[in-house]
């Protein structure tokens, strides 16, 4: 074998590093982790989860300084929360309580105080009245910011999706809930999970074959 053909057949093995921002959808305990909708895409990937649960857009979007220095082939996915999340420090007094206060079953709509109750509110008048335009213009912009990452940017919330429909893809996918495992959870469930998975390589690449589902569709 010519030195060329073995470049080529390490440059194969090689699996290209993929940062993956965003909230609980990417920070949930369930289903277990092989088959959470990330480890399937371990199997083309050297994935880092940055996404933290109950993270606000903002936050989310600050998830990208832990990224490191662009390399060929890295990639991104950014999985944008509801637009009604304000940001959490502005509301939490103590910070060395803020991993316990995130923490399940404190959920997203238990909040330490009422102002953060009513901030939520208008944030979500200003949002469905399209006043958060420099907001929404930003969002549209990191895609040419982050253009040689190629970003893919979902959502799960129909509420932000339906003013940024034109660069982010809706997320619909049955959920733990729909799949029986948790009664009141609405993330993926372990069919759900499989499903997005095919949904985000697809967007990634498109010629890259999904492993097998590791789950049992008797489940439903």
């Amino acid at each position: 074998m010519d030195f060329l053909s073995k470049q080529i057949g390490v440059r194969i093995m090689e699996k290209f590093r993929l940062f993956i921002c965003g909230d609980s959808w990417v920070d949930w305990n369930y289903p277990k982790k092989e088959l959470h909708w990330t480890s399937y895409l371990e199997e083309h990937y050297e994935v880092f989860k940055l996404g933290i649960m109950n993270m606000d857009n903002t936050s989310i979007i600050n998830q990208l300084g832990n990224i490191p220095d662009y390399q060929k082939g890295d990639r991104i996915i950014i999985v944008f929360t509801d637009p009604q999340r304000v940001n959490r420090r502005y509301y939490i007094k103590d910070f060395k309580k803020l991993d316990s206060w995130l923490s399940y079953p404190l959920r997203t709509w238990t909040y330490p105080n009422i102002n953060m109750i009513n901030q939520e509110l208008i944030e979500t008048k200003l949002w469905d009245a399209n006043m958060r335009q420099d907001e929404i213009n930003f969002y549209r912009k990191l895609k040419s910011l982050l253009k040689d990452y190629n970003p893919v940017f979902f959502t799960w919330s129909f509420h932000f999706h339906k003013l940024t429909k034109s660069f982010v893809e809706y997320i619909k996918v049955s959920s733990l809930k729909d799949e029986g495992i948790r009664a009141t959870d609405g993330h993926p469930g372990i069919i759900g999970s499989y499903d997005f998975y095919q949904k985000t390589l697809e967007m990634l690449d498109n010629t890259l074959i999904p492993v097998e589902f590791r789950g049992n569709k008797s489940i439903l």
